[in-house]
């Protein structure tokens, strides 16, 4: 498996109907828009999970352009994915 690092967790929030978006502490521009991509999430804990993401934008003040690209994470909660998790994207036939 070969994975593309995305960053560090540094918000989690929960979109309604939708599930869960994450803020990284560098806005992770070289994910591309597609329908679905692969994210492996290292916690601080020491444990890991997988889970499907979707590239979405989020406005906040703290960027010098006001956009940032966040994930939109169907399927789970904030406790699934904690502040200060590491995140990677997984090549497509890793499992979910």
């Amino acid at each position: 498996m070969t994975a593309t690092v995305i960053g560090t967790v540094a918000e989690v929030f929960t979109i309604a109907r939708r599930g869960v978006g994450l803020l990284f502490t560098v806005s992770p521009d070289h994910i591309a828009t597609r329908d679905t991509l692969v994210i492996f999430v290292a916690r601080p804990d020491g444990t890991s999970a997988s889970f499907a993401a979707h590239r979405e934008f989020a406005r906040t003040a703290r960027s010098p352009t006001g956009e940032v690209v966040a994930l939109a994470i169907s399927g789970a909660t904030p406790q699934d994915i904690p502040v200060g998790s590491f995140v990677t994207e997984s090549t497509p036939d890793a499992m979910v």
